[in-house]
């Protein structure tokens, strides 16, 4: 988070940490998927990847649904598993 700060030139203050389960198209209590339903409080987004077989395909997925609907993703973290996701994610998050 002290990283997300210095980018953003202090411009907040303050942080809110919302946990979501079972990623972010999931549905939330009401039935409305979760991507929609915290988008009204314009919050930015650190999106937590998935460092896994696979994980490429949801930590994508995932990013690019929260950006289609508006959100600013201001880091992308996951846990190594060895296989080295992180290269191929930097290459394409990057453009």
């Amino acid at each position: 988070l002290e990283v997300i700060n210095k980018d953003k030139n202090g411009k907040f203050d303050s942080f809110c940490i919302v946990e979501t389960a079972g990623g972010v198209a999931s549905p939330g209590p009401s039935g409305t998927l979760q991507c929609d339903l915290y988008r009204p409080f314009r919050f930015p987004g650190v999106l937590v990847g998935d460092g896994r077989l696979g994980g490429i395909s949801g930590t994508i997925s995932a990013y690019e649904s929260l950006k289609l609907r508006g959100y600013d993703i201001v880091a992308v973290v996951f846990e190594d598993h060895g296989l080295v996701n992180e290269v191929l994610l930097l290459l394409y998050l990057r453009n």
